[in-house]
């Protein structure tokens, strides 16, 4: 809740003054789950306002430290900005509910807005990777009848409070602390704010509240989807130990790589710079003009297509692989495109390396590649060309990889044999796009496998001055749909 002015908030200031007096506006009895032998007195629930924000980290450490749950009323555009904390808030055993997406008094907005407002905010919290409770504070408090039956028609149980200290007035530790101890009761819903500088004070606070409540025999637990209080569920216990990936370069397939005589890679990583020069060594990629490759650029469906089938070419003329003819336009939005383009599409379709977007029938071929629909789609490469049995192990290697995700074998797999990498720390970024030199990189690794394994050869690197100029990855002259669309992959269930 933030801090409520002058003027048309008044009506809400007589609200919070009658709560402060101890109107209890939620469902006092916990549910039975409240009865445990280790708490005599009951629940009482802690919930936070407004975040998160700067403030929320320091509020998640007293909590962890003083063994109390919490449930996070969190606004939707807050938590775009800051989904880690989101996420970290669901991973230590809180509870985490909407609070709308920017903070505007329902009873001043439609009921299509109030629904908007809080479908925005539930996909929000959702996209950090965390399911929310089924239940909306309003912001303000501010409610009527009208406004509960929007949120009950929508499928949501309506919250407020029954201990409201006012943090949000600044009020010093002492007097916040004095206030929630005054009125503890089983089923207490303690009203608190994690958002602006008033927060510091209630941080102080925070202990004292926990400890007091602890001597008399409360635990802290959460809000359910009824906005009832219930004991905590117990967090999930940390993911398991990841594996290491593995290191490949390129060695195998370029032992001395010829540089590419691009003057924009000055910045990038010596394996990345290798692989660049590797691959357009090969003849596979080439810059945008003589002197640039652009290596940060995004790369559309249609470019990788275009690199994934001149690796296939490559493959065919050195081991016997028989591709099958490109026949007949498998997707309806690849028709205005270049020959090349064209075949290259058609033939990972006829592979089963894409499936296309959508319902199959189109292939979206400027939206961006994410990392995930390239391990796809190269592990099915490799399923087309060498068969299964050469795929990796697998494993657990990327924490934002779990294994239910689409798409997770395929990463493991690439990971242990050495073909992609994560982030320093230990994740993957799966919906992420893929840039130019990241591509490049993580098919010379490829390649570098297949040479390495003696199954295809090291290729004498052609000379820069018989390298054609631009590279087939740019924009078709005619132009096209540039669109930036989350077409994904079609990826199978795991």
């Amino acid at each position: 809740m933030e801090v409520v002015g002058r003027g048309r908030h008044s009506r809400w200031l007589a609200l919070a003054a009658a709560l402060a007096a101890g109107l209890a506006l939620v469902a006092a009895a916990p549910a039975p789950a409240a009865a445990a032998s280790t708490c005599p007195s009951g629940h009482v629930a802690l919930t936070f306002d407004d975040g998160p924000g700067p403030h929320t980290p320091a509020v998640l450490d007293v909590l962890e430290r003083h063994d109390a749950a919490a449930t996070f009323f969190v606004l939707g555009h807050r938590t775009r900005s800051a989904p880690g904390i989101v996420t970290r808030q669901a991973r230590e055993g809180h509870v985490v509910a909407n609070h709308s997406e920017r903070h505007r008094e329902f009873t001043r907005l439609s009921n299509a807005q109030i629904r908007e407002s809080v479908r925005a905010t539930d996909a929000a919290i959702r996209d950090a990777g965390v399911e929310p409770i089924s239940a909306v504070r309003p912001p303000y408090g501010a409610t009527n009848s009208r406004v509960r039956g929007v949120l009950r028609d929508a499928g949501y149980a309506h919250v407020l409070w029954s201990v409201d200290p006012q943090d949000w007035r600044g009020h010093a530790s002492s007097t916040i602390v004095r206030h929630v101890t005054s009125r503890l009761a089983p089923g207490a819903v303690i009203l608190l704010h994690d958002y602006g500088g008033h927060a510091r004070n209630t941080i102080g606070a925070l202990p004292r509240i926990i400890d007091t409540a602890h001597s008399r025999g409360y635990c802290f637990g959460v809000l359910d989807d009824r906005g009832r209080v219930v004991a905590p569920t117990p967090p999930e216990p940390p993911p398991p130990e990841l594996d290491d990936v593995a290191a490949r370069g390129t060695e195998a397939a370029c032992p001395e790589p010829v540089p590419a005589g691009f003057t924009d890679l000055d910045d990038l990583a010596e394996p990345t710079r290798e692989g660049i020069d590797c691959l357009v060594g090969f003849g596979l990629a080439r810059g945008t003009s003589a002197t640039a490759f652009q290596p940060r650029e995004p790369v559309h469906r249609v470019d990788a297509a275009v690199l994934l089938s001149r690796l296939l070419t490559y493959d065919a003329m050195h081991s016997g692989l028989v591709l099958p003819w490109p026949e007949g336009e498998e997707f309806t939005d690849v028709v205005d495109l270049s020959a090349e383009r064209r075949d290259a599409v058609r033939t990972l379709s006829a592979l089963g390396v894409t499936n296309g977007t959508g319902d199959g029938t189109t292939f979206s071929p400027f939206a961006r590649v994410t990392r995930r629909d390239m391990a796809v789609m190269l592990s099915r490469l490799q399923d087309a060309t060498v068969g299964p049995d050469a795929a990796g192990e697998g494993g657990r290697f990327f924490l934002d990889v779990p294994p239910e995700l689409a798409g997770a074998a395929e990463i493991n797999a690439l990971a242990d044999r050495g073909i992609v990498q994560g982030a320093a720390d230990r994740t993957f970024g799966w919906s992420e796009a893929v840039r130019r030199d990241e591509l490049a990189l993580l098919l010379a690794r490829h390649l570098d496998e297949h040479v390495e394994a003696g199954r295809l050869p090291a290729a004498e690197p052609v000379p820069v001055e018989e390298r054609d100029e631009a590279d087939g990855d740019e924009a078709d002259a005619e132009g096209g749909d540039e669109s930036d669309e989350a077409d994904e992959e079609a990826v199978p269930a795991p």
